[in-house]
């Protein structure tokens, strides 16, 4: 069994630009936005080039919508709730 625990923690593993490895980890997400999204969102269905869900918990329904194409890769709207956002950006 493996054990992460004991491992002693690394600062900046890939190099010493933060912001250099948080783009990387953003084109990366975006990259495989559409299997992240049926993973985490099981009940979404895409359409064209929008994935859409009932809402932020993933409840079957289509209100919210993530862009998953173009320079709006990421972005999402929930209609019913009226928010929206990032999917890829900083909370």
């Amino acid at each position: 069994m493996l054990d992460f625990n004991s491992v002693p923690p690394v600062a900046n593993a890939v190099g010493g630009d933060l912001n250099a490895q948080r783009d990387a980890i953003r084109a990366d997400l975006l990259a495989r936005l559409e299997s992240v999204l049926m993973t985490l969102l099981p009940a979404g269905k895409k359409r064209g080039q929008k994935y859409l869900v009932g809402d932020v918990l993933g409840s079957p329904g289509d209100s919210l919508e993530v862009s998953l194409k173009g320079e709006t890769a990421g972005l999402w709207h929930d209609h019913a709730a009226g928010e929206g956002g990032d999917a890829s950006a900083e909370p």
